[in-house]
C-alpha cells in the first residue's frame, strides 16, 4: 500500500543485473514458454525473460518415456498425476547449451532476443520452423485443447484430442 508495484519483467531483471555483478547469487530459471507440453513442438516464447539484455544460458530439459508422457499433454492433470506416481521412475535429460549473446538489435527489443533464443532451441530440438511458433501463445494453446476436449467429448468416441 502507497509504494509502487513492480511489474514482473523489472524484477526479473533486476534479479539478473544482481547475479551478474555478484556469482555468488543463484541464477534464475525461467521456462519463457510459460507452460510444459510435448516436446514436439514449442509455442511462443514470453520476452520477460529477456528484457535485461544480459546474456542467458539456455538449458533443454527432456522427458523420455515409454509409457506416460509427463509434459502435461494428457486431457487432465489429475489423470497425468496418476499416470506418473504409477511409473516406476521419470526419467530427466538435461542439456546445457552455450551461452546465448544477444546482438544490440536483441538488447533493444526483448521480444526479437525472445525468438533469438527460441531458434536455438529449435535447431537443438530438430524442430522444422512450422513447429516452432511466434505467434501461438499460451492462451491460443488452451483454448484448442478446451475445443478439441469437447468435440471428443460430444462425439462420445474414446479418441484423444490432439496432442498438439
Amino acid at each position: 500500500p502507497g509504494g509502487t508495484t513492480a511489474s514482473a519483467a523489472s524484477i526479473i531483471a533486476g534479479y539478473q543485473q544482481a547475479t551478474a555483478d555478484d556469482p555468488r547469487l543463484l541464477p534464475l530459471m525461467i521456462f519463457p514458454e510459460g507452460t510444459t507440453k510435448m516436446q514436439r513442438c514449442l509455442v511462443k516464447y514470453r520476452s520477460g525473460a529477456f528484457v535485461s539484455g544480459l546474456p542467458v544460458q539456455p538449458l533443454v530439459l527432456r522427458f523420455p518415456h515409454r509409457f506416460c508422457d509427463i509434459s502435461w499433454v494428457q486431457p487432465g492433470v489429475w489423470q497425468n498425476i496418476f499416470k506418473m506416481l504409477t511409473q516406476w521412475y521419470n526419467p530427466v535429460e538435461v542439456q546445457w547449451l552455450d551461452v546465448y549473446k544477444p546482438d544490440e538489435a536483441q538488447r533493444q527489443d526483448s521480444q526479437l532476443y525472445a525468438e533469438g533464443v527460441q531458434s536455438v532451441f529449435a535447431a537443438v530440438l530438430k524442430l522444422p520452423e512450422e513447429l516452432s511458433s511466434r505467434s501461438v501463445d499460451n492462451v491460443v494453446l488452451a483454448r484448442y485443447r478446451r475445443a478439441q476436449a469437447k468435440l471428443t467429448s460430444k462425439r462420445g468416441s474414446k479418441v484423444k484430442p490432439d496432442k498438439e
